[in-house]
């Protein structure tokens, strides 16, 4: 008879979460989600059904920020953006990687050139947010 037994550091332990923090996480983000899927179709907040999700989806957020800051065990470490580095690289980073996001989703019919000729948007507006993710790389991994 073999058997495989586990060492007693792999034994499993009870995790202790905070399931307030969980729940206004889920309840935000699923309103949020519904918002912004069926919001243009509804006809945005003249629907009320649009305007309570859009309160309950940013009252839960509002909580679940609130609660995550004074749980002993929270979902989502909000205390890491106290450290100076960790915060300004994910500021970095988003503005950087928030313009060429933009650009693949806008229409070509939105991305006029100054001189009012209308050009491609993968030529006209793709190569400056390149440029911008790669000069914010570097400073947003400097440490």
């Amino acid at each position: 008879m073999f058997f495989i037994i586990d060492p007693p550091y792999m034994k499993r332990m009870k995790m202790k979460i905070d399931y307030w923090g969980l729940a206004f996480l889920a309840i935000g983000l699923g309103c949020l989600q519904i918002v912004l899927d069926k919001g243009q179709r509804e006809d945005w907040f003249s629907s009320g059904f649009i305007t309570w999700l859009t309160a309950a989806s940013v009252v839960s957020l509002t909580l679940f920020v609130i609660v995550e800051f004074f749980a002993e065990h929270p979902i989502v470490n909000l205390r890491t953006f106290k450290n100076v580095t960790f915060s300004s690289g994910n500021l970095v980073m988003f503005f950087a990687f928030f313009k060429p996001l933009r650009q693949h989703r806008a229409p070509p019919h939105l991305s006029p050139d100054p001189y009012g000729i209308y050009r491609d948007p993968c030529r006209h507006g793709a190569g400056s947010g390149g440029v911008a993710t790669l000069i914010a790389m570097p400073i947003a991994g400097d440490s």
